[in-house]
């Protein structure tokens, strides 16, 4: 069984772009926000690079790159982990996102008021 459990392999297809680092970051991180790598597991450096086929240095990195996100917490001679589902991160988002929509609501509404006054055509691309 592979250490990432992904129902779409596409996921571990890396990018001719992506160098090994950026590699890593996407797939685990990618893993984590769609609960491919549920909260509290447990992460391995030599089972990740194994499984993503690169060496341990940017799997390492990246769990610090994620743990600045708050998405991984590391344990001092424990470990890394997927980080706990946080009620008042979650809270904060759906705040935000619903501020972000609130006012995308209104800048296209403006726009189509505008546009049906001047007779313009719209143009949402």
């Amino acid at each position: 069984m592979s250490i990432l459990p992904v129902p779409d392999r596409q996921i571990l297809v890396r990018k001719a772009s992506e160098d090994a680092r950026q590699y890593v970051y996407r797939v685990i991180k990618t893993c984590i926000l769609n609960l491919f790598l549920p909260p509290s597991r447990k992460l391995s450096e030599i089972s990740l690079a194994k499984t993503l086929e690169v060496s341990r240095t940017p799997v390492h990195d990246t769990f610090f790159k994620l743990a600045r996100e708050d998405l991984v917490d590391i344990y001092p001679k424990r470990g890394a982990y997927v980080s706990r589902i946080d009620p008042k991160r979650i809270e904060q988002s759906v705040w935000i996102k619903e501020e972000w929509i609130q006012k995308m609501w209104y800048i296209y509404t403006a726009e189509y008021y505008s546009a049906i006054k001047n007779q313009d055509t719209l143009n949402f691309a």
